[in-house]
């Protein structure tokens, strides 16, 4: 008769874990869509000239940091990487990643071309750039 008793506390635990693991993964895309957000922002604002190398520098670094965390957070859980959802999004930080990296680098060094490249790469259209000679970019 006790055991009984327990079953309904151990179905409400086991519903509670497939909550949090759901939440994760929102939290998880969530925060892959916020950096690609911040990147196209930066780094289109960067093209155009309306900020500053340092400050598009520091926007890029820090959504570097903030996909190496979410890639971290995500694998560092065994039933999280059991899930296809999650090892999506693990793939597409790990994607992610280096293409921020190459962006840091590439505004580090002035190349624009560079930049629109890499920015190709994180998944975030360039957009025209304001360029006095008329210039349209990729």
């Amino acid at each position: 008769m006790r055991w009984s008793a327990l079953i309904p506390f151990a179905l409400a635990l086991s519903c509670f874990g497939c909550q949090s693991q759901a939440q994760r993964l929102d939290e998880a895309n969530q925060s892959i869509e916020s950096i690609r957000a911040t990147t196209t922002t930066a780094a289109n604002a960067w093209l155009s000239g309306t900020v500053s190398d340092r400050f598009a520098h520091a926007a890029i670094e820090r959504a570097y940091e903030l996909s190496e965390q979410t890639r971290t957070s995500l694998a560092a859980s065994p039933t999280s990487m059991a899930d296809s959802r999650a090892a999506a999004a693990t793939a597409d930080c790990e994607h992610l990643s280096p293409a921020l990296a190459r962006l840091g680098d590439a505004i580090e060094r002035g190349d624009r071309a560079a930049a629109h490249t890499a920015l190709a790469d994180v998944g975030a259209p360039a957009r025209r750039s304001a360029r006095t000679d008329g210039e349209v970019t990729p």
